[in-house]
């Protein structure tokens, strides 16, 4: 069996006590990151901020739905809502491949590979502008500052709470259901080469690393769990972006010569065979990463840093009231 790094946590140890998980600490910081990106979308033209806003958004989705029972159910689901739309702001822009076309235009030491890109960021860059009006009114029209507002109020109500043991058993529960989801989902090289199995992947690792985020500012021992999730899950999402930015140039390609301008068309086509080696060889690291992650040791880590006893001898976790967390 291939395993994962050394653990920091020593099993053979007791127990460690259960510690308290914060919510405030948990909304805290993501939701600074949400108001944060939300003001660069709306100020500047920058495709990273659109990306960033989403991902905060994600998280505070994740970290809602961690601690969902602490919260009253009409403010949750507002939260759940709007949180929703903001993860969905601007998803089919082409700033993602506006952000990954940028990267390759500066790495690049070919002047014809550095025209071919500029073309084809012009051609992005004018739907975006096109779009970019719609974009701000869906943001002002959420309210990320509202959002964080009634965050902040969610996390007020958890404050009182003081049953750490049931918050701690039913964190462990969420999180032992999305390692099975994940590792069930782990790619293999045959798994890469379709675009569904690779959207399973990276959205299952993605949904496990954001909720193991969440509890990071409460359990400093979780951190060093979330790093090799947290590689995995880029290298995925680079993959996938990736995946993307492929067909967006091969249909560019196909109309460029379409159009008869077979000499830029065959520059994208180099552009296209040069990405896709850089893709292979993601896809090789992915593939590596996975083989690293060990099911039984991370569940066994998560549980000794949350506090959460083995399961007793019939097998189950002792009972964990969904009210009590």
């Amino acid at each position: 069996m291939v395993v994962s790094a050394p653990s920091t946590l020593e099993h053979n140890e007791p127990v460690n006590e259960t510690p308290r998980l914060d919510v405030s600490a948990a909304f805290e910081l993501r939701s600074a990151e949400l108001v944060r990106s939300a003001e660069r979308a709306a100020g500047e033209n920058d495709a990273s901020a659109l990306l960033e806003l989403r991902v905060a958004a994600r998280r505070l989705r994740a970290a809602v739905e961690l601690f969902q029972p602490a919260f009253p159910n009409r403010l949750r689901k507002r939260a759940r809502k709007a949180l929703k739309r903001l993860s969905r702001i601007g998803v089919r822009t082409g700033d993602v491949q506006h952000v990954l076309l940028a990267e390759a235009h500066t790495a690049s030491t070919d002047l014809a590979e550095k025209a071919t890109i500029e073309h084809v960021l012009e051609q992005i860059d004018g739907e975006r502008a096109a779009q970019r009006s719609s974009l701000l009114e869906k943001i002002e029209d959420i309210g990320p500052a509202h959002v964080a507002a009634l965050l902040e109020r969610l996390a007020a109500k958890a404050a009182g709470d003081d049953r750490p043991k049931r918050r701690a058993r039913r964190a462990f529960k969420l999180f032992d259901g999305l390692i099975d989801d994940a590792f069930a989902a782990l790619p293999d090289r045959t798994a890469l080469e379709s675009a569904d199995a690779l959207k399973r992947a990276h959205s299952a690792v993605r949904a496990l690393r954001y909720s193991l985020e969440a509890v990071v500012p409460s359990l400093q021992d979780v951190a060093d769990l979330v790093r090799p999730i947290a590689e995995l899950e880029q290298v995925l999402g680079t993959l996938l972006d990736r995946s993307e930015l492929l067909s967006m140039l091969d249909e560019q390609r196909a109309e460029l010569v379409r159009n008869g301008r077979n000499v830029l068309g065959d520059q994208i086509a180099r552009l296209v065979e040069r990405t896709r080696g850089q893709s292979r060889a993601l896809g090789e690291r992915a593939v590596a990463l996975a083989q690293q992650l060990d099911r039984e040791r991370l569940s066994l880590d998560l549980r000794s840093a949350l506090g959460v006893k083995p399961k007793g001898r019939n097998g189950h976790e002792p009972p964990a009231d969904d009210n009590g967390i």
